[in-house]
């Protein structure tokens, strides 16, 4: 066995800057004193008792291959090695925009399976806490498992503002092209749920099937949604913790708190608190956790739920104090088909507690998919319809110039936001997003250039089901924009509730324009809360 080639004090000192801890920090959190441990770092001929180093790594939060490596610089030529631990996946970038996004691709099943990161994420830092690698490499024996950094955390580009729904979409896309993917199954975890659904029914051709595991369709209480809180009660509690979120964030005390509930079965564990700890500096700052956390409080998928149409199983541990049973058979009562499996154990985290259950019902599910018939080109999927029209006295008596200029602007527009233009006449024009960010930019664009040409423009939204037809786009989405244009004052973009919900992110405002109207439509825009973008 080859000796240690580091001194134990270079070792140690290492590992306590990766952990972020000052000498005084670390000396606390391993009852030893600052002098003790100044001492160890700088004298290459002191070595400490073994009971001390124990101290030292569970209060580092070290992973068992760096404490056998700790051991082993304490006590240079005794130890053996212990087996090589296998070699990880490499991290590799995948760009969409121009933001660039980490990512991981390992394992040796045969269908591809990506998994949208939840709250926060590290992909090497991960690696480093048992329990998740070997969950990891659990899920790597029947899948072949992509993982990435969203946005904003882990490895991936910081930004400046909270990322929209509409770019996380382009992200997962973006992951799924740089790994050579054109279909995989999407696992949404937690906090990632609602961009797993929203992915899963925007682009099904793309999408085999749809694992949720641990969570909920809305963040707050709704009539038809009784388990959390009301909004004001969560939005307060959100501005009372920015207030102090600094003081706790990535240390032992503030990990301790939240692992109380998501992983109630370590609770005590030093170590894992440590690495848990660690995990949150290095995924997020501060401020980012919370815009994080702003983001998702907005954000609402019950109406597109019943539009997800892949295979779909939801899983949930009946033990999970963070989210009632309840939110898990809302979701699947109200996807097509979906199938919903309550699990044995406490622990929110997957990787924690009772996996095997877990890791079954994954497994299962991916043969199910693996064995299925290949599904044909879906011909129905979510999008944002955009129905614009030139309001008073321009219309009908429009001069030539002024209807090229008004082409020409709709054109321009739809080009630079990627709208699928169904028509673009002199007055008017419709057009599908993919995306429902896109969609009331565009509008608001269109808005501005209207009025630059001295013309007033009313702009109606919708989201729902659109109904492909070659190059084409029909349906109710369409027919509930054209409901909500009518109800549009000039110069207004009005959306509707469905719109509304998903723009959590975005940094838009909204006035409050009442219902649609008494006759609700097949389209669902009628019958849905109206809102003017301000």
């Amino acid at each position: 066995m080859a000796r240690s080639t580091s001194t134990f004090g270079a070792l140690l000192k290492r590992y306590r800057l990766a952990a972020g801890l000052t000498q005084e920090q670390l000396a606390e959190r391993a009852s030893l004193s600052a002098h003790a441990v100044s001492d160890l770092e700088r004298d290459p001929a002191r070595l400490p008792q073994l009971e001390s180093v124990a101290r030292l790594a569970a209060a580092l939060g070290l992973a068992p291959d760096q404490r056998a490596t700790l051991l082993a610089a304490a006590r240079p030529g005794s130890m053996t090695a212990s087996a090589p631990a296998p070699p990880r996946p490499a991290t590799r970038y995948a760009r969409s925009g121009d933001v660039s996004v980490a990512y991981q691709v390992f394992g040796d099943g045969p269908v591809p399976l990506i998994a949208v990161p939840p709250f926060i994420s590290h992909l090497e830092w991960e690696w480093e806490e048992p329990h998740a690698a070997r969950y990891l490499r659990q899920l790597g024996t029947f899948a072949r498992l992509i993982r990435f950094d969203k946005r904003g955390t882990g490895l991936s580009d910081r930004v400046t503002a909270a990322a929209t729904m509409d770019e996380r979409l382009d992200d997962v896309r973006a992951v799924l092209d740089a790994a050579g993917v054109a279909r995989a199954v999407v696992q949404g975890d937690s906090a990632a749920g609602g961009l797993a659904m929203l992915f899963a029914a925007t682009y099904p051709e793309r999408t085999l099937g749809l694992i949720l595991y641990g969570t909920r369709a809305a963040q707050v209480r709704r009539p038809d949604y009784p388990w959390r809180p009301p909004y004001r009660e969560e939005s307060r509690a959100l501005d009372a913790l920015a207030r102090t979120i600094h003081r706790d964030w990535g240390t032992a005390a503030g990990a301790r708190g939240m692992l109380d509930e998501m992983a109630p079965t370590l609770a005590g564990d030093a170590a894992f608190e440590q690495w848990f700890a660690t995990l949150l500096r290095l995924g997020a700052s501060p401020g980012g956790a919370i815009a994080l956390w702003r983001m998702n409080l907005d954000l609402d998928v019950r109406h597109l739920l019943p539009a997800i149409r892949v295979p779909t199983l939801v899983l949930q541990r009946t033990g999970d104090r963070g989210h009632h049973l309840g939110e898990g058979r809302y979701l699947a009562d109200h996807i097509p088909g979906a199938r919903f499996m309550a699990l044995p154990g406490d622990d929110h985290f997957a990787y924690v507690g009772a996996t095997a259950p877990l890791l079954a019902a994954i497994r299962a599910f991916l043969a199910e998919v693996a064995g299925a018939a290949a599904s044909p080109e879906p011909d129905r999927v979510l999008a944002t319809a955009l129905a614009a029209a030139l309001a008073g006295p321009s219309e009908g008596t429009l001069p030539a110039p002024a209807r090229a200029a008004f082409r020409a602007l709709a054109r321009r527009e739809l080009a630079r936001y990627q709208g699928e233009r169904l028509t673009v006449g002199d007055t008017e024009m419709l057009a599908t997003f993919d995306g429902p960010v896109r969609a009331v930019r565009c509008a608001q664009a269109l808005v501005a250039g209207a009025a630059a040409l001295g013309l007033g423009l009313r702009a109606g939204l919708h989201t729902g089901e659109c109904e492909r037809d070659g190059a084409l786009a029909r349906g109710p989405v369409v027919a509930g924009a054209l409901r909500v244009r009518a109800r549009a004052a000039p110069g207004e973009v009005l959306v509707t509730g469905l719109v509304r919900d998903l723009l959590a992110g975005a940094g838009l405002r909204f006035a409050d324009r009442g219902a649609g109207s008494e006759d609700s439509g097949e389209d669902g825009a009628g019958a849905s809360h109206l809102h003017a973008v301000v």
